[in-house]
């Protein structure tokens, strides 16, 4: 599995060698308001990739030789052999709505109102930062939570599908309402920064705290 999440930097080669047009960026889709506040005219090249459709991550990931990871393969990684529900040093490991502005906030108590919460952020002016700047897992891999939000091959259903799934390598449901994403954002409580927290993003719509790392195909 890639050790940081795709830079703009890299989606930016890629889009330009396959004739592929950039995302939009989150400023110029959401002017006003949290999504608005970050990645203007994709001007940090380090930062994550966000606003790609499910499709262009998994085009990047093969013009990179590699896949997607399925959801399974995603959470064994993003723990590292941990068996809590999200790391003891949150802070140092993951950018999310209590770092990731000019000063700390306390989201917990300021997601009890949305509108107050995003109102905090936008004014805080949270953000996402440079992929591999805070400290890594265990296994040596960065921001499996916090800063971008990640695609998974899995199709998210609302039915319990890991109750009766096969025990090995589980694939995921044949189809559902979009596809997986795993790890929370910038703007993330840390409620949402757990290991086993899901989403799903519908697989042709962009969304601003949206990104994905590739993992490589391995060679018999």
């Amino acid at each position: 599995m890639a050790a940081t999440e795709v830079s703009v930097a890299s989606y930016e080669r890629f889009a330009k060698e396959m004739n592929r047009p950039m995302p939009e960026t989150p400023a110029s889709v959401a002017p006003i308001g949290v999504a608005g506040r970050f990645n203007a005219d994709w001007k940090d090249k380090n930062q994550p990739i966000v606003r790609v459709t499910y499709d262009d991550a998994e085009a990047y990931c093969k013009w990179v030789r590699g896949r997607l990871p399925t959801e399974a393969e995603w959470e064994y990684a993003a723990r590292g052999g941990a068996k809590g529900k999200s790391p003891n040093n949150l802070n140092e490991v993951a950018w999310f709505a209590d770092n990731s502005g000019h000063t700390m906030l306390n989201s917990l108590e300021l997601s009890k109102d949305r509108f107050k919460y995003e109102e905090a952020l936008s004014s805080n002016e949270n953000q996402p930062h440079d992929v591999g700047t805070k400290q890594p897992n265990p296994w040596g891999l960065y921001d499996m939570l916090g800063n971008a939000v990640e695609y998974c091959q899995d199709w998210f259903t609302q039915e319990n599908y890991y109750a009766r799934s096969p025990r090995v390598d589980p694939r995921g449901p044949e189809g559902g309402l979009g596809k997986v994403v795993r790890g929370g954002a910038w703007s993330s409580s840390p409620s949402d920064l757990r290991f086993s927290f899901r989403m799903f993003n519908r697989t042709g719509t962009p969304n601003s705290l949206v990104g994905f790392r590739c993992v490589s195909i391995a060679i018999p």
